[in-house]
């Protein structure tokens, strides 16, 4: 079957009420990493945040289909970590309560010990970075287009993405640099038709990245600001994953130097006529965040 076109995307969407489900039928469209059809594990989470499981219920219940892998039988453990971060997905940022129950039964998974599996099956979250890795490529203009519902899923898997390296569950620090690195560090454009797999206008690309580079303040801004690293690579034939866009030509890493760039950019988008209202106020919000995550 031939991809949809954007219209036919959003005449689809357009028949569905709610936001988590409109989502869900992007992410089908679009063919996103998202839980596998038949995955044993996706019901059990949405059991779990509707209240319907508690915490060691709903680790205990998420384990057993590994347990059972481990004496031979055929599990897909990834879709285990697109549950979760599809999950994350479906859940607005500002449900804060939600996302921390979230990574709660994520950090539970971690800490779980049973001697009958391998340990790192649970201490190291095995594939969880791979998984996280690869739906990073989902982002807006890329393997997403700049649909409300698809700029929102990208936003607040950010912002599960920041409370989970906070809470230091799993170490996706290098995200944030992406983000504020996609949305600050560079003047946004409108791209042309071979500029991107799926092109935007400036507009609709600030409209979609700040968000996602709020989320990481919202989530982690006290840590995000206490973070000092340099991640310059150390041989020529490294990559450099956290270099900078146009306006830094610092560190390659964290510095509080970099923060304040990052700063001034929330602040000065917080002030542009060329964005719309909704972008100026997740600005300048997340210039007053990143202030009060300044207090010690």
């Amino acid at each position: 079957m031939p991809p949809k076109s954007e219209s036919e995307i959003m005449e689809t969407i357009d028949k569905i009420s709610g936001e988590a489900e409109k989502i869900d039928a992007i992410a089908e469209i679009r063919g996103h990493l998202r839980p596998e059809s038949d995955s044993k594990f996706y019901p059990i989470i949405q059991k779990y945040n509707n209240g319907n499981l508690n915490l060691e219920e709903a680790i205990q219940t998420l384990l057993e289909p590994i347990e059972k892998a481990n004496d031979g039988e055929d599990i897909n453990a990834l879709d285990l970590w697109y549950s979760f971060i599809h999950s994350a997905k479906r859940t607005p940022f500002r449900n804060a309560e939600s996302h921390d129950r979230l990574g709660k039964l994520l950090k539970g998974i971690k800490v779980h010990s049973n001697n009958e599996a391998p340990k790192d099956d649970y201490a190291g979250l095995r594939d969880f970075g791979l998984a996280a890795r690869e739906t990073m490529n989902d982002s807006p203009g890329v393997g997403a287009g700049y649909t409300e519902p698809e700029a929102h899923a990208y936003a607040n898997m950010q912002y599960f993405y920041a409370t989970i390296s906070r809470d230091g569950t799993f170490d996706l620090w290098l995200y944030a640099i992406w983000e504020m690195r996609a949305a600050l560090e560079n003047h946004q454009a409108d791209d042309g038709p071979d500029d991107a797999h799926k092109p935007g206008t400036a507009l609709q690309k600030y409209r979609a990245r700040v968000p996602a580079a709020a989320a990481w303040i919202f989530g982690a801004g006290h840590k995000l600001y206490q973070k000092e690293e340099d991640l310059t690579p150390k041989r020529p034939n490294e990559g450099n994953p956290a270099r900078g866009g146009e306006l830094w030509k610092g560190m390659a890493g964290f510095s509080k130097e970099r923060w304040a760039l990052w700063k001034s950019r929330f602040e000065e988008i917080g002030q542009m006529d060329n964005v719309d209202e909704y972008t100026r106020n997740i600005a300048k919000e997340a210039v007053s965040a990143m202030a009060e995550s300044e207090k010690s």
